[in-house]
């Protein structure tokens, strides 16, 4: 039998989803020939190897350098054999009925020239991209103003989404998703591929646009679905993903309606768009991130003045007792070095308890307290304001916490939320591999039950109920994920479970033999994995913030020993430069030693001026001893190992 489809798959470092999507993949049920392309664009992340041994059979080229989306395509496309070629995003999980659907829809009709399915994210929400039209004036001009959100089901107003067609109607449409093209291989190549003056963005909008113009028609066909996790490093910055959006619109519209005069205002709205949209996502980003902290920053100033008050008025027996001093300014003083101690500690990441407070409340108290003793004795308050502003601060954050918890749970309580209540969903040996694989993971979790993949009555006591039951038993337990088997459970029933459950339970996959474990819980955040390495305490927030600070400690007492430094570094100019580049985040003082070249598969860290090894103290040390440093430091780092290796390395020229 020849070969019906061709389906290539671009990959850059995202292994664990390439890994569940080539399972997903392999597990359809279909009655013709595909073959599988992979097209690797320099991942660093063990992809080669996860392929050659996971799945020999692919048709694995590996790249020595990055050549974007579109140029890596065009490889695939180019080898491609097959009638029809589905480019397929590596962050993406088809149905088992997926490809025959697809490939049966297209076969039937001559004048398809290209055709998408329905997509839905990691929580089961469909995504807009789905369907879309091409940009106009209008168009960008609605979605940038935000009159095609309010205006969302309608054709004028929404023709960028086609908000006229429902998601669950097959209809004829303007622009397909990158993620999933299903194209007429002759055609594809004829086209000669993606454009490669798009990088990243906007080439599935040229492509459609061509096919278009050779007159065959582009269907939206949501009589099947599939995940899309948008897996998109870009996606942490929004400023970053918004101009590399906008610019890739700008290359469309220069390629497409050269110097016209509708050129000329859609440039103008995209040039405006790339600032006015990114710059909006970036002050919203630091106004949720602020709005927190800002809101205790305020309350705690006001107990603070409230307690001066009132110690003016019933000790001093004199409402004005403070009035000329300066206890304003060190009220705002207090308040800021409180917040500031709780931010360090962790205490405004999600999911935080009680000795998050009171980490952050004693690095802000011994804080107040080396201000108090440095300032000359007339602008000191008193120590009873202090005192009692703290405990009123104390009692105020436990009850902050209290309602944070329960917007956050829906229960009161002071303990830190746990974040993942799982239920499981698959054989009973799975269920229990699963179970053992999160904990090595270290993940924080409790695990509500175990759930029977087998539609059938359940009768096995170690399950709740068969999956059948899956909806009733959500609203019994307090349940926020669900991890269901891939061995076990159809991924057609997966994707019919993300879509009926909606964005409060989300749902995750365990990939067969149990690599990994991918999900997302929206289509605004990166997929998530779960592996056996992956708990680095140095990949933790209040480790990152810390470190930070230690670098910033270390850089200032660098400089002042810098002239020493200098002498016994044999003149060497680092004694000024190695502070100075520390200072202004360029690299970091302590970090792994790149010898191993295992460091890649450990969590990104700046360049040090210093190697972890240094705390052996010797100069010859073997691949195992330095391997086993770097995997040390990123599980269990500190700052005391940072203040180590400083302090035995700051004289020495390396």
């Amino acid at each position: 039998m020849s070969i019906k489809l061709s389906i290539v798959v671009v990959n850059y470092n995202v292994r664990h989803f390439l890994h569940q999507c080539l399972q997903s993949v392999y597990k359809s049920e279909v009655d013709f020939e595909y073959e599988v392309i992979v097209i690797d664009n320099n991942s660093i992340d063990g992809s080669q190897l996860l392929i050659t041994q996971e799945f020999p059979e692919v048709d694995y080229i590996y790249m020595n350098e990055n050549l974007g989306f579109g140029k890596g395509n065009n490889i695939g496309i180019q080898k491609a054999n097959g009638e029809f070629t589905l480019l397929l995003n590596p962050d993406t999980v088809i149905g088992e009925e997926t490809l025959q659907k697809c490939v049966d829809k297209i076969s039937r009709d001559t004048n398809i020239g290209a055709l998408g399915c329905k997509m839905v994210d990691g929580s089961g929400v469909f995504l807009k991209e789905s369907k879309r039209g091409f940009p106009t004036i209008m168009s960008s001009f609605f979605k940038l103003s935000g009159l095609s959100r309010i205006f969302s089901s309608t054709a004028f107003f929404n023709g960028y989404n086609q908000g006229h067609i429902g998601e669950n109607e097959t209809a004829s449409i303007d622009v397909l998703c990158g993620a999933m093209m299903l194209i007429r291989t002759k055609l594809l190549k004829d086209l000669g591929g993606f454009d490669p003056a798009f990088f990243m963005y906007g080439e599935d909008i040229d492509l459609s646009y061509r096919v278009k113009e050779k007159g065959k028609d582009i269907v939206y066909f949501p009589e099947t679905s599939i995940v899309h996790y948008k897996g998109e490093s870009s996606k942490r910055n929004k400023l970053k993903y918004y101009k590399m959006f906008y610019e890739a619109m700008i290359v469309y519209v220069k390629k497409h309606f050269g110097n016209s005069g509708s050129s000329f205002l859609m440039l103008f709205f995209l040039k405006i768009a790339i600032y006015l949209r990114g710059g909006l996502g970036f002050v919203m980003e630091w106004i949720k991130k602020l709005m927190h902290p800002a809101v205790d920053l305020l309350i705690v100033t006001g107990l603070f003045k409230s307690i001066s008050l009132g110690w003016a008025y019933f000790f001093y027996m004199d409402l004005d007792y403070y009035s000329k001093s300066s206890i304003n300014l060190n009220i705002l003083l207090y308040g800021v070095l409180i917040i500031f101690g709780l931010y360090l500690m962790g205490n405004y990441d999600k999911r935080t308890g009680v000795k998050n407070i009171l980490a952050g409340l004693t690095v802000g108290f011994l804080a107040i307290l080396i201000v108090y003793a440095l300032v000359p004795l007339e602008y000191r308050s008193s120590r009873a304001i202090i005192l009692l502003g703290g405990i009123t601060s104390f009692l105020y954050l436990l009850f902050s916490k209290l309602v944070f918890n329960y917007f956050d749970t829906g229960r009161f309580s002071l303990k830190k939320p746990l974040g993942k209540e799982i239920l499981i969903v698959s054989t009973k040996e799975e269920c229990k591999e699963i179970e053992s694989f999160l904990n090595k993971s270290l993940i924080d979790f409790k695990i509500s039950g175990f759930v029977n993949p087998s539609p059938e009555i359940n009768s096995d006591p170690f399950f709740v109920n068969s999956i059948t039951y899956l909806g009733e038993v959500i609203k019994l337990y307090p349940v926020n994920e669900v991890i269901f088997g891939a061995s076990a459970v159809p991924y057609k029933t997966i994707l019919k479970w993300m879509s009926s459950l909606g964005d409060r339970v989300f749902v995750k996959i365990a990939s067969r033999g149990l690599l990994n474990i991918v999900g997302s819980d929206s289509s605004n955040s990166l997929g998530e994995l779960y592996t056996i390495d992956l708990k680095y305490r140095i990949n933790e927030a209040v480790y990152k913030r810390l470190k930070r600070i230690i670098d910033i400690i270390l850089s200032i007492l660098a400089l002042a020993i810098a002239p020493l430094r200098l002498i016994l570094m044999s003149f060497s100019m680092d004694a000024f430069l190695q502070p100075i580049q520390v200072l202004f985040n360029r690299n970091t003082w302590v970090s792994y030693d790149a010898i191993d070249q295992t460091v890649d598969q450990l969590p990104v860290i700046k360049k040090g001026i210093f190697k972890v090894s240094n705390l052996l103290g010797k100069s010859q040390k073997s691949g195992q001893e330095i391997r086993n440093l770097n995997d040390f430091y990123a599980r269990n780092y500190s700052v005391m190992q940072d203040i180590e290796v400083f302090i035995k390395s700051v004289f020495k020229r390396k």
